[in-house]
C-alpha cells in the first residue's frame, strides 16, 4: 500500500528483463517497492516467468523499443509494427500488455508520439549506470541528487546497478522515500497520464 505521507519517487529500469531481474524484483518485494520496467521486445521470449513475477508483485511494465533502436532512425510503420508485435507477446506472457512507453535514448518528435497510443515517459536523475558499474558510485550519486517526485534511470542488465539497489534502498527509506511506480507517482501529483503527451517531471 502506499503511504500518502511519504515522499514519493520512480526508479525505473531499461532494457531488461536480463539475467538479474528476478534478483531485483526479488529485492524490490522484500523493500516493499515498486518500479516500472522498460523492457525490449526482443527480452520478452524466455522471459516471460519473471515478467510475470514482477507483474504479480505490482510492479509497472512499460516498453523501450523492440531492440534499442532510436525511433528517429526508424520508420514510423516500423515502430509501429514492433510496438505492436511486442505488446501481443507481452499480453500472452503476463495477460497485459504495455502501460507506457521510454524511447530509446529519450529519442521522440511528434510524430513519433502522435502514432503511439501510449504516454511517453522519459526521466530526470540518470544515474548512467551503464558507465559508472561500481554500486557505492551509484547509491552516493542518488542519494545526493534525489528529492521527492523524482524519476531515477537504471537499466537491471548490469549486475551492479542491481546491487547498488540493494545497498540503496534502506537509505531511501531512512530518508522518507517511498519507491512507487510512475503511474502512482503521477496519480499523487494529481496528473492523468494522456496518450501521446511526453513527460520527464511530475511536479
Amino acid at each position: 500500500m502506499i503511504n500518502p505521507a511519504k515522499k514519493q519517487i520512480a526508479i525505473t529500469f531499461d532494457d531488461g528483463p536480463g539475467n538479474y531481474t528476478e534478483e531485483l524484483v526479488d529485492i524490490l518485494k522484500d523493500n516493499k517497492a515498486r518500479s516500472t520496467f522498460f523492457i525490449l521486445g526482443i527480452n520478452i521470449s524466455g522471459h516471460e516467468e519473471v515478467l510475470k513475477k514482477s507483474f504479480a508483485n505490482g510492479n509497472e511494465i512499460g516498453y523501450h523499443s523492440y531492440n534499442h533502436q532510436n525511433f528517429l532512425r526508424q520508420e514510423i510503420d516500423e515502430i509501429i509494427v514492433e510496438f505492436n508485435k511486442s505488446n501481443e507477446e507481452l499480453i500472452a506472457a503476463i495477460g497485459s500488455g504495455f502501460t507506457l512507453i521510454r524511447p530509446p535514448y529519450g529519442s521522440i518528435n511528434e510524430k513519433i508520439k502522435e502514432s503511439l497510443d501510449l504516454p511517453i515517459i522519459l526521466w530526470n536523475i540518470d544515474t548512467e549506470d551503464w558507465r559508472y558499474k561500481d554500486p557505492d558510485y551509484l547509491v552516493k550519486y542518488v542519494l545526493e541528487n534525489v528529492k521527492e517526485d523524482s524519476i531515477i534511470l537504471f537499466h537491471d542488465i548490469h549486475k551492479t546497478s542491481v546491487e547498488a539497489i540493494e545497498k540503496l534502498l534502506p537509505y531511501l527509506y531512512v530518508d522518507g522515500y517511498q519507491l512507487v511506480t510512475i503511474s502512482d507517482l503521477a496519480n499523487n501529483n494529481g496528473i492523468t497520464l494522456e496518450a501521446h503527451k511526453s513527460y520527464r517531471y511530475f511536479s
